[in-house]
Formats: C-alpha cells, structure tokens, sequence
C-alpha cells in the first residue's frame, strides 16, 4: 500500500530570515514580521498563509511585496486595550494623496498637504486578540490581517485620504 500525502490547495508563502532579524516574506521581502517573540512571529506567519485563502487575499499580498514599501507587523507594545490592530505610515505625507490635508499642522498651524510619493508603514497587530473573546461579531484573524494590509498597500501607493472620514472597514480598503 502507498502512502499517501495531504497536498495544500496552494503554494506555501515564502519566508526568509532577513539580516535585520525580521522574517521577510513573499518575493521581495517587503512584508516583514518582527521575531520577538518568536511565538508570536510564527503565528503572524500563519495568519498570512490564512489571508492568501481569503477573496483577494492573495492579490492583495503581492501588492504589498510589488509597490517595493517596507510593511512592518510588530507586536503591539503596551498592548492594546480592548484589542485593536492599526497601521502607522512611516511619512504621513508621502502616505496621503497629493494636495490632501494629511491632518497634520505646521508651527503657523497651516494644513500640512501630502505628497502620494508613498510610504512603508507599520503594523501593530496581535493574532492573539481575534477573534475578540466574548464578541461573537468579532471578525478572525485572517480578516483582521488582510484589513490592515490593505491600508498599509494604500500608504505605499501615497494613495491615502485622511479626511473622507471612513474607517478601514467601512470604506472596502
């Protein structure tokens, strides 16, 4: 009798140490994953391996690698009380479309505009705290995950509007 093998529907994503001691992962390594702990490194892993199997998921993954931006999934620190995810670009002008008020002031308090050259961006997001515990209406992992990395791909395409008000689930991004 042969064995037989479970095959994955899909191909795994593909990780790498960096010399940075970050996991770099897809193609271009530009998605890269803080290792402390590592536990946590290995469940953010998981989670992106999770987020290819969602509608669009995948796209959305090559996207990020693509625009060349780095992304940064970090543990949050302090944590996050209730529980939250949220991306920080690391230029607010560059993250904001060209000539749109980036919700920034200057010393004279005048509008600082963005620039949409685009921006790496971080992401402080804990796999532990979805789904939120006691809230049968709280979205997984997955979905939580692929939520951020579309806002962080709007960062990195300098296409962000900060003042149309929307939240990231609201709007689709």
């Amino acid at each position: 009798m042969q064995q037989q093998r479970a095959v994955h529907p899909r191909p795994a994503i593909h990780v790498v140490m960096g010399p940075n001691r970050l996991l770099h992962v897809g193609p271009g390594g530009h998605i890269r994953v803080a290792t402390k702990p590592l536990d946590y490194a290995f469940s953010v892993v998981d989670d992106l391996g999770n987020v290819v199997d969602l509608p669009d998921g995948e796209a959305v993954l090559a996207e990020c690698d693509a625009l060349g931006r780095s992304i940064c999934i970090v543990k949050p620190d302090p944590p996050t009380d209730p529980p939250n995810g949220y991306v920080e670009p690391d230029d607010r002008r560059a993250a904001t479309m060209r000539g749109i008020e980036t919700g920034l002031a200057t010393a004279d308090g005048e509008p600082i505009l963005g620039t949409g050259t685009g921006s790496g961006s971080r992401i402080s997001y804990d796999p532990a705290d979805w789904p939120r515990p006691g809230d049968p209406a709280s979205p997984g992992r997955a979905q939580v995950l692929l939520a951020l990395l579309r806002q962080a791909a709007i960062y990195a395409k300098g296409a962000d509007n900060p003042t149309d008000g929307r939240t990231l689930l609201e709007s689709g991004r």
